[in-house]
């Protein structure tokens, strides 16, 4: 089944990307998640956009994207025990 992205999601796509067209495949990746615009919105309010992000995947997270959603998440729930990750249903409420 084909996921249809909101134009919400693909403007900040477009932001995260910052012109960085080799983010194509991070973006990619990060549609199988629920909420996407979520972990884009933390990239985005936290400037690691663009060539930021890709350097910030290669020297933080080993370009593993489930170990850059795991920060993501643990930074948002702070202090709240960590449960595993499940592709496609992961964001801690």
């Amino acid at each position: 089944m084909k996921k249809i992205l909101s134009n919400k999601t693909k403007e900040l796509m477009h932001i995260v990307m910052n012109g960085n067209m080799s983010l194509v495949p991070v973006m990619h990746q990060l549609s199988h998640y629920r909420d996407i615009d979520k972990f884009l919105t933390w990239l985005d309010r936290n400037h690691i956009v663009g060539n930021n992000l890709t350097e910030w995947l290669q020297q933080n997270h080993q370009n593993s994207v489930l170990n850059m959603v795991k920060f993501i998440v643990s930074r948002h729930n702070k202090g709240i025990q960590n449960n595993e990750l499940i592709f496609g249903k992961d964001w801690i409420k």
